[in-house]
């Protein structure tokens, strides 16, 4: 066995070594001819100038073939290029069978070039039109086989088109008018226009196309750019005319996005989108003077869609559509139209269709409905002052109008040519700002067209109070997308009951007002029931409106207090955090013990609610101040009242109590009156009580006077007493009838005492006043004097027939009054 391997290896060396021997000899007899061969080769079929630096042969490589080595081969163009560089290779090798030498035949099994770079132009002609046409019909064409480039730069300039690729490893082969080509190579750019399409991209191409005179035929193609695979094929006629069929499946969305040219893919810059896309599309159209006609259909599954300037997500997106490029071939008529589109942002839903036409300015048309998780929009809005947003919303939305995904969209939303949204609202919960007060919808109709939100109905509850409203609201959506500094409301607000305790924000105003700057409302309001501390009102309406810093409620009537409560009243800002009330307010019929328990006897002590009774009927004007903090200013109080209490009753009223010196004190601890009227104003922290009767069947109480702020009093009193209750007077202060004598008697049998209370509320000081005794004394016998004149003038002196003349200058009837005791006793 041993044996035959080296009698075998021994054949095997003879046959090389004879080959080898055999191929010197050939090549060494051969070598001049082979070269003259190839020269005569190129000269024969190359109609231009031809240079080559050095040729050398083998055939160890390739036997049984001989490949001529070219050095530096130069194939130049003709005159009308001027002579410029058609092809350059620093080395050209030429494969040709030992056969065909033998033979005399031309063919060339391979052509091969290296390292250099081959430019095809065009001006009338193209400049690769080189081919000697000359040659003699009997003399056989040479025919290449095979042609392979390797690191080749190759351009292509034809009028609008410039191609400049470096073919890494490029095979052709030639099969009389069929040619199949295997490219690897670098695109540095492809410009049909002024648009790049493949720019610095890694490409590879494998195709099979038939030339003829008038058309190439490209069959089924495959072309990778990066990592996008796609699949063509058609046919392009000698007069421009373009029909390409393109095709690609399973490819990743965004490797198809990043190979879009520039100004395409700058369309999509401000998002991030992903998914499994798949399409097919069809180019048709002449391409000499225009662009072809575009038509493609597409459809992306498992969709992932992310702006990038705000944390809007949308998953799971699966859309199918259609594009056109429109009647004039170009970006402007494009038209993207997604006839079905389903997407889910977090917990949330889309579904719809879209158009968006213009690529150069896009134009949007949609048909959008939507199921948010509000919870996933606290992400997205993070300047919105609505914050810790929950539930749930429902949109049916209709948009025509400009469209961009960066900042402009804004601008475009608010000028768009249609806008519709239905909105439904369901246990939507949220905080405003720095308000500790929560909010929630538990539902809501909206319709929102274009800059008018119309609320078709709504329950709503605010920190426990229930509110339902209907009506309209302008420029809301402008003020949410920061485009709007005024909302504008109108509509009617209905409520079962409002506790105005609950509503009342605990957080401190830090903002740079009290009332909002942003809003204006005009509400009529429906109120069954309102609280507010202690006091309780029902069947509330009233006409609120506010702008400009200033609250203005006109026709407010109201149950409350068992009676009636008619008011208008503004509230106004006029500096920072600064409240400034003006009211009307008329009380009609009201308890006034009610009144005194439910607004905490009006924060004073010094008549309290069990020791007041009566219906009473009062008409209020009041200017009120709130200083920053909701801190009340009573230096800027202002009050003017007219005040009517009816089957009144002062019930243990100590400051009356107090006059039990004077009166029996059982006598005075249940005062009954019929009625009590007067006016009272209240001014500089001061009450001002003009003159007052209280009017019972024992006796009239005549009081005046002023009462501050820090409970100090100073009030007059006149006291009308019955003859039982002056007997008891006289016996209880016999000291101030011995120095006064007998006090008035008034019509009806009452007698006159006049009084002062000073001091504080909690311990005032009661005095006889003998000061207007004496004054109205005085007044008193004057006005009898002068009765008693005219009686003397009239009755008895013109009686008397001697018409004597009366002295004018009679002495007149004069009082005079022992000096009295300054120190009035006081008690």
């Amino acid at each position: 066995m041993k044996r035959k391997y080296k009698l075998l290896l021994i054949i095997l060396t003879v046959i090389v070594s004879t080959l080898t021997l055999t191929s010197n000899k050939i090549i060494s007899i051969y070598n001049d001819k082979i070269t003259l061969s190839i020269k005569h080769l190129f000269e024969k079929n190359i109609k231009t100038e031809v240079t080559i630096n050095s040729i050398n042969t083998t055939i160890f490589k390739s036997f049984p073939y001989i490949s001529v080595k070219i050095n530096d081969l130069t194939i130049y163009e003709d005159s009308s290029f001027n002579y410029d560089t058609l092809i350059y290779a620093q080395e050209a090798k030429i494969s040709v069978s030992l056969f065909n030498i033998f033979t005399k035949k031309n063919d060339i099994n391979q052509l091969h070039l290296k390292e250099g770079q081959i430019n095809i132009r065009f001006n009338e002609q193209p400049n690769y039109l080189v081919y000697n046409s000359t040659i003699n019909p009997d003399e056989k064409k040479s025919i290449v086989k095979k042609i392979k480039l390797t690191n080749i730069d190759f351009r292509f300039i034809k009028e609008k088109t410039n191609l400049y690729w470096y073919c890494k490893n490029t095979v052709i082969i030639p099969e009389k008018n069929v040619f199949k080509l295997q490219n690897d190579f670098f695109s540095t750019n492809l410009n049909i226009g002024s648009i790049d399409y493949l720019k610095s991209k890694n490409c590879f191409l494998k195709t099979k196309v038939k030339i003829s005179s008038d058309s190439i035929i490209i069959y089924d193609s495959d072309i990778k750019v990066e990592k996008m695979k796609i699949n063509a094929h058609g046919y392009i006629l000698k007069s421009g005319f373009l029909s390409l069929n393109v095709n690609s499946t399973s490819q990743k969305l965004d490797e198809v996005i990043s190979q879009l040219p520039a100004n395409i893919k700058n369309l999509c810059a401000p998002f991030i989108a992903t998914g499994i896309i798949n399409y097919n599309a069809i180019i048709k159209g002449n391409t000499k003077n225009s662009n072809p006609k575009l038509n493609m259909d597409f459809n992306i599954v498992d969709g992932t869609f992310l702006l990038k300037k705000n944390p809007f997500q949308m998953n799971k997106i699966q859309l199918n559509g259609t594009v056109t490029n429109g009647a004039k071939n170009n970006l402007k008529s494009t038209k993207i139209d997604v006839s079905s589109f389903d997407a889910q942002p977090e917990n949330s839903k889309i579904t719809g269709n879209f158009i968006i036409e213009n690529l150069n300015k896009m134009y949007l048309k949609t048909n959008l409905k939507c199921d948010w998780d509000l919870s996933v929009l606290n992400n997205y809005f993070k300047d919105s002052p609505f914050l810790n947003l929950s539930g749930n919303m429902k949109t049916n939305t209709n948009y025509s109008g400009e469209f961009s995904f960066n900042s402009l969209f804004k601008k475009y939303f608010l000028k768009s040519k249609n806008h519709l949204t239905h909105t439904k609202l369901n246990n939507v919960d949220f905080n405003y700002l720095n308000s500790d007060l929560y909010y929630s919808i538990i539902n809501s109709t909206v319709n929102i067209n274009k800059s008018k939100t119309s609320i078709l109905n709504s329950d709503i509850i605010i920190s426990d109070n229930k509110f339902s409203y209907e009506g309209e609201i302008q420029n809301l959506i402008e003020n949410l997308l920061n485009k709007s500094k005024m909302i504008e409301i109108s509509g009617v607000i209905n409520s079962a009951t409002v506790n105005l305790n609950k509503l009342k924000s605990k957080s401190k105003n830090t903002s740079e007002s009290t009332f909002p700057k942003f809003i204006k409302f005009d509400l009529t309001t429906n109120i069954a029931e309102l609280k507010y501390k202690n006091f309780t009102a029902k069947n509330i309406f009233s006409d609120i409106k506010y702008k400009n810093n200033s609250i203005e409620v006109t026709n407010l009537s109201a149950e409350g207090l068992d009676g009636k409560i008619y008011s208008d009243f503004t509230i106004k800002e006029p500096t920072k955090n600064y409240l400034v009330l003006n009211s009307q307010i008329d009380f009609d019929n009201i308890n006034i013990r009610r009144a005194f328990k439910e607004f905490n006897n009006f924060n004073q002590q010094f008549i309290k609610e069990n020791e007041i009774n009566g219906v009473g009927t009062v008409e209020l004007d009041v200017e009120a101040h709130w200083k920053p903090g909701m801190i009340f200013d009573n230096t800027k109080l202002k009050i003017n009242s007219h005040l009517v209490i009816e089957e009144g009753e002062l019930i243990d009223f100590k400051p009356l109590e107090n006059l039990s010196t004077f009166i029996s004190l059982d006598d005075l601890k249940h005062v009954k009156f019929s009625t009590l009227e007067n006016t009272i104003n209240v001014e500089n922290q001061t009450i001002t009580v003009p003159a007052m009767e209280i009017k019972s069947s024992a006796l009239s109480l005549f009081i005046s006077g002023k009462h501050s702020f820090n409970q100090n009093i100073d009030y007059k009193i006149k006291l009308l007493l019955s003859e039982l209750l002056f007997n008891s007077f006289r016996k209880k202060n016999t000291s101030v009838v011995s120095e006064f004598g007998e006090f008035k008697t008034e019509t009806g049998n009452l007698s006159t005492i006049y009084l002062t209370m000073k001091g504080n509320t909690e311990n005032p000081k009661i005095a006889f006043d003998g000061l207007r005794f004496k004054e109205e004394l005085q007044n008193t016998i004057s006005t009898e004097i002068k009765t008693i004149s005219d009686i003397i003038k009239e009755d008895v002196l013109k009686s008397k027939d001697s018409k004597k003349k009366i002295n004018n200058n009679n002495d007149e009837i004069i009082i005079e009054w022992e000096e009295i005791n300054k120190d009035v006793p006081k008690y």
